[in-house]
């Protein structure tokens, strides 16, 4: 004696048809495949990982700069994410015993900077399986330090871009453009500098892009929200609520690196948009769903 299915069962099973009909066209193959793609990724375990690695390596380099001299551009960045600039919290009045700042930008600012290569070479490990390229030898040590100066010199053209603010009635809307432009133009060299040009211009225009705007999206949600989060992390937690807040921002920072190249992979698999972007990765056939497994 056979059961009639219930109402879930048939409601599972005309969701699973429906869900093959639009796999099998070509536009929703690719959306399946992204979303797909974006699930067994482990997002949140590489975003977490190049979070961390921004906040022990590129952030010190940061502080090396404002200790060094008052810099509008870091400051601007920081005060996004609701915190006292760092030029104010490193002010220096002349009567503390603290090293001189010539000892500690000529010896700290070296091991820091030579310590800060950590996260670009985090990034060439996700940026190599992302894209299935060789991982950056060390002979080719300089791109390292080439990332950890192309973000560094980001943060301060971003953060200068405050000085926009005074044209009338369009300065808001130019500071956040020029933001936006610095941020595609710098995650589309990042990449090239990593895969040591394996990818083509076109790989690297649309991930550039989907990064900046993505970014900037974040960058006004965090003038908007930030400041309010700070404050209250920091009223109940003191010290160590700064470095949540730092470190929930990075992490939501890090997600749309990761998510974004994630997203430009996928696509560029696709048999015809593939041949379009220029990829080298193995095409999918248009108009193929390859499920919700992870690859082996």
């Amino acid at each position: 004696m056979t059961t009639e299915p219930g109402p879930i069962e048939r409601t599972a099973a005309t969701a699973k048809t429906a869900l093959q009909k639009f796999g099998s066209t070509a536009r929703g193959s690719v959306i399946l495949n992204v979303v797909a793609d974006l699930a067994r990724s482990d997002i949140a375990d590489r975003s977490m990982t190049l979070a961390a690695q921004l906040f022990t390596s590129i952030l010190p380099v940061l502080l090396v700069i404002s200790s060094i001299g008052h810099n509008d551009g870091v400051d601007r960045m920081v005060e996004w994410i609701g915190v006292v600039p760092i030029s104010d919290q490193l002010a220096y009045d002349g009567t503390s015993s603290f090293p001189s700042t010539t000892t500690f930008s000529v010896v700290g600012a070296l091991m820091v900077i030579l310590s800060a290569t950590s996260y670009a070479r985090a990034l060439g490990r996700f940026y190599s399986r992302a894209w299935q390229v060789p991982i950056v030898p060390m002979r080719a040590a300089w791109r390292w330090f080439a990332v950890v100066a192309v973000m560094v010199f980001a943060v301060a053209m971003v953060g200068w871009g405050h000085l926009l603010d005074d044209a009338p009635y369009v300065g808001g809307v130019l500071d956040v453009a020029a933001g936006s432009a610095v941020w595609c133009v710098v995650w589309a060299a990042i990449p090239h500098i990593l895969t040591r040009g394996a990818l083509s211009p076109r790989i690297l225009a649309v991930t550039g892009i989907l990064t900046g705007l993505a970014l900037s999206i974040l960058r006004i949600g965090s003038e908007l929200v930030m400041p309010r989060v700070s404050a209250t992390a920091i009223a109940q937690y003191g010290i160590i609520g700064i470095i949540f807040t730092i470190v929930g921002w990075l992490f939501v920072y890090s997600v749309i690196v990761v998510a974004s190249t994630i997203v430009v992979g996928s696509v560029a698999r696709d048999e015809t948009i593939g041949r379009w972007l220029g990829s080298h990765l193995r095409p999918r056939q248009a108009g193929a769903f390859t499920g919700w497994v992870r690859d082996s």
